[in-house]
């Protein structure tokens, strides 16, 4: 009786390598070698839940329900053979090629057929000896979802197959990538059709299982085309590097040394790196690498991963240019942690003659300098940085621990004072900690590591935003300017000081700076809000609306930005709209004063004071009125009552508030601006009255 079952499976051949020639030209041996590799490779089989159809006599035709489980079967048949090839002698060395296919099978009377066993076994001889390759069905199935490098040989006209079909070829543990030379394999497709745009390196987490061998480098030469690449590219994104180390606890060594590339080659004249915020917005991401690029504006993609054993270290890194595909570059560093900035330096310096063009450095000169000798206290201050990043409480404790180790085993860490001022800074800003402790404790970390260290940036921006709090607005102003002529490409300094250029009423170059900023950080929240927040202050409505509206739908779980977007869209009269989003916020974040005074505005529009009258009762009745002066000045002037406004706004100059000093910048305050008692409680903080450059109404 005939019986048909069709389905859509993932097919497998294999074959030992020149066994043919081996059975003839030694029987018994190649009997022997088939008895062990079919012992080795069936019970593989069961392990990845692949059926084996049948035996192919030196191989076998498998099907996998999963096209993932077939990839890693596949790897874990190369890497038994590999590891029993290492210790086997010479004349019993054997190789396997596999091939793999996703497409329709027909099971009929005990076999399959069908167009994707067909095609699995056409594929199977393009693999290498102990080699896989794989059709682009297989590729689209797996790719961001196994531990590979997937590398794109191009179209491939296959026997009996009508069509070229993209092979890729799935790269080994023990293999060196940086020995393939890719090229531009000419397709045999109609010339109108171009070479599709993902013949990209995907490294990933499998790099930790490399065999150890030295470094290689290799770098594209002698191809035309590669050269025309190389000397246009002028963009490139520093993705998270995979931590491959056992144990969560050692993210922080990955993460801070992608954040460590991306500040050295934001340095760079000539060349354009998104920061850090936009570039870890991609961390554990599933997004092909091309639409990556075209969110960061970028032409090309540095990625890789990090592994730690003790004092040891690896570094597996790859630079793809997406539109062409091409590999540019690539490198596998082992080395000891003391040698770490020599690696950050060769890696750096490798892109920058990789994409060439305007750019140009001296091998002798170096990009990234040791910023201390000390291994174990460069380890701390990445793990300080990590836990800095984190914006909590527990997470600014640790910092300063981790800080304050890395003090300990090196007494001249200027980066390490500098994390110290950072942390101190934001934990009395969060109030974590008293006002006066945290503000001298962050200048005393912030003088001292410029003492060490006159040119370093970070600690300019701290000093800057200490100043800035003590109202020292001219000084903070200096280090502002000093740290970005410093870097001129980080954005943090930027970011900070158009907050200072806005409440000094210079908005038209408060958002010159954000302007510079946001395409070195496209995707960064903070700054998208900023920018945004900045428009609306400036009177740029239209504009504030539009910016606004476009970073809620980019960073819809970003806390605040739909209080923003509420108070444009009422100040369009867009009320009920404003209320939604206000709505929106408390149910995602829960209530807060920000709120509540972002509603009190959408009321006060409206003609409804109820919201500014509950915020007056509720501060007006608390034990001590005078600690709320600035959120009773704001809620009087919804109210409408500008004779407490102004007494409150004068009470709040008094307690040096430092909210009051963002008088200029929110919009609660414009019924306040024309009368003459403004411009006196702007003196007072010696704010120039004078300096405002758009008048709002």
């Amino acid at each position: 009786m005939n019986s048909e079952d069709r389905r859509l499976a993932a097919i497998m051949f294999t074959d030992i390598v020149g066994y043919s020639a081996l059975s003839q030209r030694n029987e018994a041996l190649s009997l022997s070698l088939l008895a062990e590799h079919r012992e080795i490779l069936e019970p593989i089989f069961d392990q990845y839940n692949g059926v084996v159809i049948k035996s192919t006599g030196d191989g076998y035709l498998a099907e996998f329900a999963s096209a993932i489980q077939a990839v890693q079967c596949a790897v874990a048949m190369q890497t038994a053979v590999y590891d029993r090839n290492r210790n086997a002698d010479p004349e019993r060395v054997f190789q396997i090629r596999i091939g793999l296919h996703v497409g329709d099978i027909v099971h009929q009377d005990g076999d399959v057929l069908g167009d994707g066993v067909n095609i699995a076994s056409r594929i199977e001889p393009l693999a290498e000896p102990g080699g896989i390759c794989i059709s682009e069905q297989v590729y689209d199935h797996v790719h961001n979802k196994v531990e590979l490098h997937l590398v794109n040989l191009g179209p491939q006209e296959l026997k009996n197959i009508s069509i070229p079909l993209e092979i890729y070829r799935v790269f080994l543990p023990w293999e060196d990538v940086t020995a393939f030379k890719p090229r531009l394999i000419k397709s045999r497709c109609p010339k109108e059709k171009p070479l599709p745009a993902k013949i990209a390196i995907l490294l990933l987490p499998l790099v930790a299982i490399l065999a150890a061998f030295g470094g290689y480098h290799y770098a594209l030469k002698g191809n035309n085309e590669t050269s025309q690449i190389e000397e246009t590219l002028k963009t490139v994104a520093v993705l998270p590097f995979r931590n491959l180390s056992e144990g969560n606890e050692t993210g922080y060594f990955s993460e801070g040394i992608t954040e460590e590339l991306i500040n050295a080659l934001s340095k760079l004249e000539g060349i354009r790196v998104p920061a850090r915020t936009s570039a870890f917005a991609y961390q554990n991401s599933d997004k092909d690498p091309t639409e990556i690029a075209k969110e960061l504006g970028v032409e090309a993609i540095l990625e890789g991963s990090v592994r730690t054993d003790g004092d040891q270290f690896r570094i597996s890194a790859v630079l793809s240019d997406i539109e062409s595909g091409y590999v540019l570059w690539s490198e596998i560093f082992d080395r000891k942690m003391e040698n770490i900035f020599e690696v950050q330096d060769e890696i750096t310096k490798t892109i920058v003659k990789t994409l060439k063009g305007s750019l140009h450095i001296d091998d002798d000169e170096s990009i990234v300098v040791a910023s201390t000798k000390d291994s174990e206290a460069y380890q701390c201050y990445l793990k300080g940085r990590d836990a800095w990043n984190d914006r909590t409480e527990e997470g600014f404790k640790k910092a300063l621990q981790c800080f304050q180790n890395a003090v300990n085993h090196d007494p001249n860490y200027a980066n390490a004072y500098a994390g110290l001022a950072d942390t101190y800074h934001l934990m009395e800003r969060y109030g974590h900690i008293p006002t006066e402790q945290g503000r001298a404790k962050a200048k005393e970390n912030a003088l001292k590591a410029l003492e060490l260290n006159p040119d370093l940036a970070a600690a300019r921006t701290s000093l800057a935003t200490i100043y800035e709090y003590e109202w020292d607005w001219e000084n903070s102003e200096m280090e502002f300017r000093r740290a970005i002529e410093l870097e001129p490409h980080s954005v943090l300094p930027r970011q900070w000081y158009a907050s200072l250029l806005g409440k000094m009423g210079r908005f038209d170059e408060a958002l010159e700076q954000l302007e510079t900023a946001l395409p070195l950080d496209p995707i960064s929240p903070p700054l998208n809000r900023s920018y945004g927040f900045l428009l609306m202050a400036a009177g740029k409505d239209d504009q504030a609306l539009t910016q606004l509206r476009k970073t809620l739908e980019m960073s819809p779980d970003f806390p605040g930005v739909r209080l923003s977007l509420a108070t444009q869209l009422a100040i369009h009269g867009a009320t009920e709209e404003a209320r939604e989003l206000i709505q929106q916020e408390l149910d995602k974040f829960g209530d807060s004063e920000e709120l509540q005074y972002n509603l009190a505005f959408v009321d006060k529009i409206d003609g409804n004071m109820e919201t500014a009258d509950r915020l007056i009762t509720r501060f007006d009745q608390s034990t001590h009125p005078e600690e709320n002066a600035f959120s009773l000045a704001m809620a009087y002037t919804l109210k409408g009552d500008f004779d407490q406004a102004f007494e409150w706004l004068n009470a709040a100059v008094d307690r040096r508030e430092f909210e009051v000093t963002h008088l200029r910048t929110l919009r609660v305050f414009d019924p306040l601006r024309k009368d003459p008692r403004y411009d006196a409680v702007l003196r007072r903080m010696k704010l120039d009255s004078t300096s405002e450059t758009t008048t709002k109404t």
